[in-house]
């Protein structure tokens, strides 16, 4: 008896999750490029790297796949169909041409390592947006009001 109300239970839990959508995209403006994602489902990690490479140079590294979840899951969770990617991986030249017109860029910036992401969501709050990935303790949130995004990645827990 308890293994058929299990059966049945699980037999469920697709068609309860498909209120939601059933996919979210990424698109990243500086590229011009949309990667729509399935539902619990991670791109392969060759496509994933080379859609979040650098733009301007169009290198790239393997990010950690956990800030793609992470962004995936917040988009649902938050009610989103899109992130809008805003910089992932940045090569070692680009980041010292950001770092020289912004003194907040820095020099040893996870952007290089493939361990940060900065984003945002369509109709969802920045603070929002902030308070849900420091809630996640994954690793860095740096929240931008006056430049639109959110910063995570994936070393030591801290905010900014």
């Amino acid at each position: 008896m308890m293994a058929r109300l299990l059966a049945a239970w699980i037999a469920l839990l697709p068609q309860a999750a498909t209120a939601r959508p059933a996919a979210i995209d990424l698109y990243y403006p500086q590229t011009g490029e949309t990667l729509r994602v399935a539902v619990g489902h991670l791109p392969a990690p060759a496509v994933l790297n080379r859609f979040l490479r650098s733009p301007r140079d169009r290198r790239y590294t393997l990010m950690d796949p956990r800030l793609v979840a992470a962004a995936l899951q917040a988009a649902r969770q938050l009610g989103a169909a899109r992130v809008i990617v805003v910089s992932a991986f940045r090569s070692r030249e680009i980041n010292e041409e950001m770092r020289a017109s912004s003194p907040g860029v820095a020099l040893r910036s996870r952007h290089l390592a493939g361990q940060a992401l900065d984003l945002s969501l369509p109709g969802v709050p920045l603070q929002t947006l902030c308070e849900h990935f420091r809630a996640r303790r994954l690793g860095g949130v740096g929240c931008y009001p006056t430049l639109g995004f959110v910063h995570i990645d994936v070393g030591p827990v801290r905010s900014w």
